[in-house]
């Protein structure tokens, strides 16, 4: 991640903390340059496998990994719980569904 693009981020919410998605955009950036070629990374994924919720990104390596990005430990539970009770692992190619 580029701390400068950080640093220097417009990207504010009216407390003066940068937003989450100034993180998300870093992270996505840093990991498309250091992924293989034929492995990707999709942000804010649910709907495609019927969820009725998002991550924050899906990379698909074999391994299916469902990101979510925290600050802080800012709603840590609420995230958990969300991994616990929205995204689900399916059976068909460990691909997380409802």
């Amino acid at each position: 991640m580029n701390a400068r693009t950080i640093r220097e981020s417009y990207c504010v919410g009216t407390d003066g903390w940068l937003l989450e998605r100034i993180w998300q955009m870093e992270f996505y950036r840093a990991a498309t340059q250091v992924l293989p070629a034929h492995i990707f990374i999709s942000p804010d994924v649910g709907t495609y496998w019927g969820s009725k919720g998002y991550v924050d990104f899906f990379v698909n390596d074999g391994r299916s990994w469902a990101i979510e990005l925290l600050w802080d430990s800012a709603s840590a539970s609420d995230h958990k719980c969300r991994f616990e009770s929205i995204y689900k692992r399916s059976s068909r190619n460990g691909q997380p569904t409802t």
